[in-house]
């Protein structure tokens, strides 16, 4: 794209477009691109310039996808994939399949907040504003639940879940399958709380993203 044109004739002037040149005799951003990379020593600063623009853009597209699959991806489990399995098996065959689920699921949901903070920290500004703070902070709380429930809690269910005979209200509980029973209910609500703060953050941060880019 033309950076500028003038009808006036003088040497700065292209004489076959008519578009006003700089002292390099550059007219088009592709031509800035291609001066840069070939001539690197001349050129220090602006070269440098240009990498951080390309890295920043970088960075900002491995953060916008990070939060597009963290959210879709906590979506399409937590409201598309487990009802529907619960929907159509047994709820001890259900909770058979989601456990096979999980060991998949937990470490995504980590993955992904761990890859959206990282690339955030890269497109910080310093001194932080306002709204840096926020959005750097919903980033460390969920990396930090996601962390939690991958590490700490979905193992502990695990455990707990290995040593329970079923699910299935209609059997008779013994004392000890009903305390495993309440440790594993108590376990999953936790588990299911850090999920659902987590996907309310990315909504938010999705949220921020479009309103104030």
């Amino acid at each position: 794209m033309p950076i500028s044109k003038y009808s006036n004739s003088d040497h700065y002037i292209d004489a076959n477009t008519g578009v006003l040149k700089n002292r390099l005799g550059i007219t088009t951003e592709k031509e800035i691109i291609t001066y840069f990379l070939l001539n690197k020593k001349n050129a220090t600063l602006p070269y440098l310039c240009y990498n951080i623009c390309v890295m920043r853009n970088m960075f900002s597209v491995i953060y916008s996808l990070s939060l597009a699959l963290w959210v879709g991806g906590m979506f399409m489990f937590s409201f598309i994939v487990t009802p529907l399995v619960f929907k159509n098996n047994t709820r001890d065959a259900a909770g058979s399949i989601v456990s096979y689920l999980f060991p998949v699921y937990f470490p995504f949901v980590a993955a992904v907040s761990g890859f959206s903070l990282l690339s955030y920290l890269f497109l910080l500004s310093w001194p932080l504003r306002r709204l840096q703070t926020i959005i750097l902070c919903l980033l460390v709380l969920a990396f930090i639940f996601s962390m939690l429930n991958y590490i700490v809690i979905h193992p502990k269910v695990k455990d707990v879940k290995a040593k329970i005979h079923s699910f299935d209200k209609s059997m008779p509980d013994t004392t000890d399958e009903g305390l495993l029973r309440m440790k594993f209910k108590r376990l999953h609500q936790i588990s299911v709380l850090f999920n659902v703060i987590i996907l309310i953050e990315g909504i938010a941060l999705i949220v921020i993203s479009q309103r104030y880019g």
